[in-house]
């Protein structure tokens, strides 16, 4: 898209509003999200804007110089970069809590408590079940207290809804 020769005010929308504010600082140095249209496609860009007073030679402000440096791939890098590092700790949170325990359910409940808080998820079953279609074991978690009732309705439900589709699929599901 080309801006050259186009008025600020129609590049950057919010400039009036960043002259008046800036219009008594030195130099401004801030990151601006921007909405930018490419083909009819609405996206919005992160930039790095850097905007430095001009002066005539007498010292007087004649002008601005503003520089937009488009910062929007390696924001995104950076957002990457902290969502694996959020899973790489809860990864090792995980490790880190079922090493602690002493047998087999106690180790399962725990990732799925662990997996529950990772997620978000409201609500986390497991079902361990026998070649047989016997079930074996089943737990559940949740991100939030549960009365007595309603984890009794809650498990019923996903045992039912999750072990039947299971069954009916021979696929375990996540």
């Amino acid at each position: 898209q080309k801006i050259v020769g186009l008025p600020i005010s129609q590049v950057i929308p919010a400039w009036p509003d960043w002259k008046a504010h800036y219009s008594d600082v030195g130099e401004t140095y801030m990151e601006v999200t921007l909405e930018t249209d490419s083909g009819g496609k609405k996206t919005w860009r992160i930039y790095d804007l850097h905007i430095s007073p001009l002066n005539d030679n007498r010292g007087q402000i004649c002008g601005r110089l503003v520089v937009l440096y488009d910062v929007t791939a390696r924001k995104r890098a950076e957002e990457g970069m902290r969502a694996q590092k959020r899973l790489f700790e809860g990864l090792v949170a995980m490790a880190r809590a079922t090493t602690k325990r002493t047998s087999l359910l106690d180790t399962l409940q725990s990732i799925l408590n662990m997996a529950v808080t990772l997620t978000g998820a409201e609500y986390g079953h497991l079902s361990l079940l026998e070649s047989r279609e016997t079930v074996m074991y089943t737990s559940l978690s949740a991100s939030h207290s549960l009365t007595d009732d309603d984890r009794i309705v809650v498990q019923s439900v996903l045992e039912k809804e999750i072990i039947e589709w299971v069954l009916r699929h021979r696929h375990p599901i996540m």
